[in-house]
């Protein structure tokens, strides 16, 4: 499997707090099954996480696959970033300040959890227009989609792409993530599931009970898309799987 979307470089954000922290969490990964995995610190969150793209974060990166390579542990690592939307979001990504996952075509993003639909919608559009393709980080934990998930059909039709956290599968983030991560299931919006890891002893970067549950409650199939298929495309820079955005019921 490959995942995503991990915050495991240490030091950097809210999630691994040391080198020892992200060993823990590559092996983790690793004994779960997992073979490659995308490094995505916070980015663009200003006076807390800005993490642009520079020589000391490409440092920061290769500190810790080396660390892997000593270790001997059988983790491919890339770099990326999980980006805040802001409404100058596209000028930084014209501005070479902000990183695709593993140099490829496909942006990581995120949301304020209580921004407004229409807000998030003007923003994905802007980036769109970058030439980007913008993937949108667990879309189920926002308050604005719960209520309104129907405009991601249109979102989805457009171009963007959603990932689900593992963690909204097995109800860790609350019942209405839970809801919402199903409901995109049953419509066939979500290109991705990952783990969005933050440490070794919960939010793991461990996937192979997110696999389990897709493969029993939908099938080996979608887990397969979800978690290895679509992932290894972003990998190799490919097109991703169309989803069939089946519309909502009126």
């Amino acid at each position: 499997m490959v995942d995503i979307h991990a915050h495991i470089l240490p030091g950097l954000d809210d999630g691994s707090d040391r080198t020892l922290t992200s060993l823990r969490m590559a092996e983790l990964a690793v004994r779960s099954g997992v073979t490659d995995l995308i490094a995505t610190p916070h980015s663009n969150q200003r006076g807390r996480f800005e993490n642009y793209a520079s020589e000391e974060l490409k440092a920061q990166f290769q500190r810790l696959k080396e660390a892997v390579r000593r270790e001997q542990l059988d983790l491919r690592l890339h770099l990326g970033m999980e980006v805040y939307a802001t409404s100058d979001m596209a000028e930084l990504y014209r501005e070479g300040k902000l990183l695709t996952l593993a140099n490829s075509r496909y942006l990581l993003m995120e949301f304020g959890f209580h921004d407004d639909a229409y807000y998030m919608d003007h923003i994905l559009r802007d980036v769109l227009d970058t030439g980007v393709t913008p993937i949108l980080a667990h879309p189920e934990r926002y308050k604005a989609l719960q209520a309104l998930p129907d405009i991601m059909v249109d979102w989805v039709r457009g171009g963007v792409h959603l990932q689900i956290n593992k963690g909204s599968l097995s109800g860790f983030f609350g019942k209405e993530s839970f809801r919402l991560a199903v409901t995109m299931l049953d419509h066939d919006l979500a290109s991705f599931v990952a783990s969005d890891a933050h440490r070794a002893d919960q939010r793991t970067p461990v996937l192979a009970d997110a696999y389990r549950w897709l493969a029993s409650h939908y099938s080996e199939r979608l887990a397969e898309r979800l978690l290895r298929r679509n992932p290894e495309r972003v990998l190799r820079n490919e097109p991703l799987i169309e989803c069939e955005a089946f519309p909502f019921q009126n």
